[in-house]
């Protein structure tokens, strides 16, 4: 019940800080799409509102006119009972799902598919930030820190540039799992359970999914780098070479269980 209590009040520090945040997209019928940045092109340019003058930020071009419209076609291609396999709409035809950063199969863009996608994007990046809060805030109290220690944490990685400044890009669809891959790396090396397995694996599912391989190699490499030293500190506290290698084969284990589960979206990409 205290675990419960405490993630509860986490859990509302986290929502009332986003909501803030966020209040301008939440509050006064906004989208977090830079869509304003079309009207400085020749092509667009006629259709500008009489107020408009520059967009909001010109360095979110890649949001504008690739991922957003990503996103439009494939809600357009599934809602059409069509998988989105490929994209007729550049040079003479090109894979799409294959491309890895659309994110087809990504579980939090199922969002998109359900709701008017300009909704989605603010709900998603709302899912996304939640998600890299609790986890790092567990991650700090299960390593021992304290309530506050664990609080300041939690804010520090939710807000921090890196999230921040990409939140429109697939980057943060991976990195915001980063916490989640070491708590549950964490509880995987203090017990070595069927469930501590798939919960490892899941997390390395959902990162592999997000669509920016390169995020995902960081992501991994710091999970391993952090569940090594882990294994090599417990093997110079106990000298016990079955129980490091059953730790360390069920780590392995997992990530190989967490790429098969990410298979139709990581088989495609890697032959592309």
């Amino acid at each position: 019940m205290a675990r419960r209590w405490e993630t509860v009040q986490i859990t509302a520090l986290l929502a009332v800080l986003l909501a803030v945040f966020f209040g301008q997209a939440l509050f006064t019928g906004r989208k977090l799409v830079p869509a304003d940045i079309a009207y400085t092109d020749p092509v667009y340019i006629a259709h500008a509102p009489a107020e408009f003058a520059t967009p909001h930020n010109v360095l979110l071009y890649d949001q504008a006119y690739q991922f957003y419209p990503w996103r439009l076609y494939a809600t357009q291609a599934l809602r059409q009972g069509t998988i989105p396999l490929w994209n007729p709409h550049i040079y003479c035809g090109a894979p799409f799902m294959a491309e890895d950063q659309p994110a087809v199969l990504y579980p939090l863009n199922i969002l998109s598919y359900i709701l008017p996608p300009s909704n989605a994007v603010l709900l998603t990046a709302i899912m996304r930030l939640f998600v890299a809060g609790l986890a790092t805030y567990w991650f700090v109290r299960t390593i021992g820190g304290d309530r506050l220690a664990a609080a300041v944490s939690a804010v520090t990685f939710t807000f921090s540039g890196f999230l921040i400044v990409w939140l429109g890009h697939p980057h943060t669809n991976v990195a915001v799992w980063l916490p989640a891959l070491f708590l549950t790396a964490e509880w995987l090396y203090r017990r070595t359970s069927p469930r501590q397995i798939a919960l490892v694996a899941l997390t390395v599912a959902l990162a592999l999914t997000g669509g920016h391989a390169e995020t995902a190699l960081y992501v991994f490499a710091a999970g391993g780098i952090y569940y090594l030293f882990r294994l090599v500190t417990a093997w110079l506290r106990e000298r016990d070479w079955q129980l490091a290698g059953a730790r360390l084969l069920a780590f392995v284990g997992a990530g190989a269980l967490g790429a098969a589960l990410a298979a139709a979206h990581l088989l495609p990409f890697l032959e592309w």
